[in-house]
Protein backbone atom coordinates (compact mmCIF):
# COMPACT_ATOMS: atom_id res chain seq x y z
CA UNK A 1 0.00 0.00 0.00
CA UNK A 2 1.24 3.49 -0.65
CA UNK A 3 1.55 6.38 1.83
CA UNK A 4 -1.55 7.70 0.20
CA UNK A 5 -3.60 5.02 1.38
CA UNK A 6 -2.46 5.04 4.36
CA UNK A 7 -3.53 8.00 5.05
CA UNK A 8 -6.74 7.94 3.52
CA UNK A 9 -7.61 4.49 6.31
CA UNK A 10 -5.67 7.00 9.09
CA UNK A 11 -8.45 9.84 7.86
CA UNK A 12 -11.34 7.44 8.01
CA UNK A 13 -10.56 5.84 11.77
CA UNK A 14 -9.85 9.28 13.00
CA UNK A 15 -13.28 10.40 11.85
CA UNK A 16 -15.09 7.83 13.19
CA UNK A 17 -13.42 8.31 16.58
CA UNK A 18 -14.75 11.73 16.85
CA UNK A 19 -17.53 10.84 15.62
CA UNK A 20 -18.01 7.94 18.69
CA UNK A 21 -16.23 10.72 20.78
CA UNK A 22 -19.33 13.61 19.97
CA UNK A 23 -21.68 11.17 20.72
CA UNK A 24 -20.61 10.06 24.09
CA UNK A 25 -20.10 13.64 24.93
CA UNK A 26 -24.12 14.76 23.58
CA UNK A 27 -25.43 11.94 25.75
CA UNK A 28 -23.30 12.95 28.91
CA UNK A 29 -24.42 16.32 28.67
CA UNK A 30 -28.18 16.04 28.52
CA UNK A 31 -30.84 17.44 31.71
CA UNK A 32 -31.61 13.98 33.69
CA UNK A 33 -34.02 13.57 36.62
CA UNK A 34 -33.94 11.60 39.62
CA UNK A 35 -36.98 11.12 41.37
CA UNK A 36 -37.71 9.43 44.73
CA UNK A 37 -40.31 9.13 47.03
CA UNK A 38 -40.26 8.77 50.49
CA UNK A 39 -42.85 7.68 53.24
CA UNK A 40 -41.90 9.97 56.19
CA UNK A 41 -43.89 8.68 59.56
CA UNK A 42 -44.28 11.84 62.49
CA UNK A 43 -44.21 11.13 65.77
CA UNK A 44 -44.02 7.49 67.59
CA UNK A 45 -48.06 7.11 68.02
CA UNK A 46 -48.25 4.03 65.68
CA UNK A 47 -50.73 6.09 63.78
CA UNK A 48 -50.05 4.62 60.23
CA UNK A 49 -52.16 7.83 59.04
CA UNK A 50 -49.90 10.30 60.91
CA UNK A 51 -47.42 10.78 58.32
CA UNK A 52 -46.19 12.45 54.74
CA UNK A 53 -45.20 11.41 51.54
CA UNK A 54 -41.80 13.57 50.51
CA UNK A 55 -41.53 13.74 46.84
CA UNK A 56 -37.61 14.69 45.89
CA UNK A 57 -36.57 15.64 42.22
CA UNK A 58 -32.91 15.76 41.36
CA UNK A 59 -31.17 17.00 38.29
CA UNK A 60 -28.16 14.55 37.85
CA UNK A 61 -27.66 15.97 34.35
CA UNK A 62 -25.30 18.69 33.21
CA UNK A 63 -27.74 21.28 31.95
CA UNK A 64 -30.41 23.24 34.05
CA UNK A 65 -33.76 21.99 33.63
CA UNK A 66 -37.53 23.34 34.55
CA UNK A 67 -40.23 21.51 36.55
CA UNK A 68 -43.05 22.53 35.21
CA UNK A 69 -45.45 20.04 36.92
CA UNK A 70 -45.76 16.70 39.15
CA UNK A 71 -48.30 14.71 40.78
CA UNK A 72 -49.98 11.07 40.56
CA UNK A 73 -50.42 8.94 37.68
CA UNK A 74 -52.64 6.29 38.06
CA UNK A 75 -53.43 2.89 36.38
CA UNK A 76 -56.20 3.75 34.48
CA UNK A 77 -54.13 6.37 32.80
CA UNK A 78 -55.10 9.39 34.82
CA UNK A 79 -52.91 11.90 36.03
CA UNK A 80 -53.57 14.20 38.48
CA UNK A 81 -51.13 17.01 39.42
CA UNK A 82 -50.40 18.96 42.59
CA UNK A 83 -50.17 22.62 42.88
CA UNK A 84 -47.66 23.80 45.73
CA UNK A 85 -45.31 21.76 48.13
CA UNK A 86 -44.99 22.23 51.98
CA UNK A 87 -41.65 23.63 51.29
CA UNK A 88 -43.03 26.62 50.06
CA UNK A 89 -41.33 26.56 46.48
CA UNK A 90 -43.86 27.02 43.52
CA UNK A 91 -43.84 25.44 40.51
CA UNK A 92 -42.07 25.89 38.24
CA UNK A 93 -39.08 25.27 39.23
CA UNK A 94 -35.87 25.78 37.85
CA UNK A 95 -33.09 22.32 38.60
CA UNK A 96 -29.35 23.45 37.80
CA UNK A 97 -26.69 20.72 37.84
CA UNK A 98 -26.85 18.91 41.12
CA UNK A 99 -30.17 20.81 42.38
CA UNK A 100 -32.58 19.27 43.86
CA UNK A 101 -35.76 19.98 45.89
CA UNK A 102 -38.46 17.95 47.74
CA UNK A 103 -42.26 18.07 47.54
CA UNK A 104 -43.79 17.19 50.23
CA UNK A 105 -47.88 15.85 50.73
CA UNK A 106 -49.65 15.49 54.38
CA UNK A 107 -51.84 12.50 54.88
CA UNK A 108 -54.70 14.91 54.37
CA UNK A 109 -53.94 16.11 51.27
CA UNK A 110 -53.44 12.79 50.06
CA UNK A 111 -56.80 11.20 51.36
CA UNK A 112 -58.50 13.87 49.64
CA UNK A 113 -56.51 13.23 46.17
CA UNK A 114 -57.05 9.35 46.70
CA UNK A 115 -60.95 9.50 47.75
CA UNK A 116 -61.32 12.10 44.66
CA UNK A 117 -60.11 9.88 42.42
CA UNK A 118 -61.48 6.39 44.34
CA UNK A 119 -57.76 4.12 43.26
CA UNK A 120 -54.43 4.05 44.58
CA UNK A 121 -51.42 5.60 42.44
CA UNK A 122 -49.39 3.49 40.67
CA UNK A 123 -46.72 6.15 40.08
CA UNK A 124 -45.40 9.44 39.85
CA UNK A 125 -45.55 11.93 37.09
CA UNK A 126 -42.81 14.55 36.53
CA UNK A 127 -43.29 17.45 33.94
CA UNK A 128 -40.67 19.33 32.46
CA UNK A 129 -40.57 21.59 28.67
CA UNK A 130 -39.78 18.95 26.65
CA UNK A 131 -41.24 15.62 28.28
CA UNK A 132 -43.59 13.70 30.99
CA UNK A 133 -41.37 11.37 32.93
CA UNK A 134 -43.27 8.52 35.04
CA UNK A 135 -41.07 7.05 37.88
CA UNK A 136 -43.34 4.11 39.79
CA UNK A 137 -43.88 4.43 43.30
CA UNK A 138 -41.71 2.52 45.98
CA UNK A 139 -43.58 -0.13 48.09
CA UNK A 140 -43.46 1.17 51.37
CA UNK A 141 -45.60 4.31 49.82
CA UNK A 142 -48.00 2.10 48.30
CA UNK A 143 -48.88 0.19 50.87
CA UNK A 144 -49.60 3.13 52.96
CA UNK A 145 -51.62 4.56 50.32
CA UNK A 146 -53.68 1.53 49.57
CA UNK A 147 -54.75 1.69 53.37
CA UNK A 148 -56.69 4.73 52.70
CA UNK A 149 -59.16 3.09 50.33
Amino acid sequence: MAVSDWLGVAGFVLSIGNLALLACLAFRDRAMLKIEDTLVHIGDNGNSTNARVDIRVSNTGRRPITVTGLGFHYPNGNRVGFTSPLSGQQLPIRLEENDSFTFSLTSEEVVQEIMSEGEVPSAIWIRDARKVRVTKLSSPTRKWLSEFL
